[in-house]
């Protein structure tokens, strides 16, 4: 259960990131923030 949860939070960090690049104006150290955070969290979803 616990992966499960780690697995959903990290698909909607990675949807709001490509959400946040599609708007104008947006942060480019945000969106690596973003995708590192996404990432992260997918590896401990699969570990």
């Amino acid at each position: 259960m616990k992966r499960f949860v780690f697995l959903i939070i990290a698909i909607v960090v990675a949807a709001s990131t490509l959400d946040y690049v599609g708007s104008s104006g947006y942060y480019g150290l945000v969106v690596v923030g973003g995708i590192i955070a996404a990432f992260l969290l997918f590896e401990k979803a699969v570990s």
